[in-house]
């Protein structure tokens, strides 16, 4: 699990994009339980209602419209249901405005959030332990298997 970094996780920096005075994407996490999913978490600009916004995931004829949830006083839209082998798959999520222009984006994958957080620990951040540093490099290293046979067993 040594060679798990986030120097080694580079390629899966997340990239985002937020416009001022608009929804501002306050950050994501991990869920894994029977099927892995992605969060991401949003607050609202004062006066603003989350109905003020459209979430779209991927871009092009392969768009689909996501309704957000609220948990503890935040929106968060999730993307769910990502097979173990597709765990370095890149979403991008869009926000659009009443007027359809888009206000946030945010390109990410499970390896990114494994990036994140092992750039957190190395960094010596007090938000992230250990034990989920090392969680986190046992998904990397997951990944890596369920790529390797899925590609070798079409």
């Amino acid at each position: 699990m040594a060679d798990v970094t986030a120097q080694s996780l580079e390629a899966y920096k997340p990239e985002s994009y937020n416009e001022d005075g608009e929804i501002t994407c306050v950050g994501s996490s991990l869920v894994l339980r029977t099927k892995t999913a992605i969060r991401h978490y949003f607050e609202l600009p004062e006066g603003k209602s989350i109905d003020d916004y459209t979430f779209v995931l991927g871009e092009g004829e392969d768009t689909v419209i996501l309704t957000p949830g609220k948990a503890d006083g935040k929106y968060y839209i999730e993307i769910s249901g990502i097979p173990s082998a597709e765990l370095g798959k890149e979403f991008t999520l869009t926000v659009l405005n009443s007027e359809n222009s888009a206000v946030c984006s945010r390109r990410y994958s499970a390896m990114s959030y494994a990036y994140t957080t092992l750039s957190m620990f190395e960094a010596g951040s007090d938000s992230v332990s250990a034990e989920l540093a090392d969680t986190v490099k046992a998904l990397v290293i997951y990944y890596g298997a369920a790529e390797e046979y899925f590609r070798t067993h079409p």
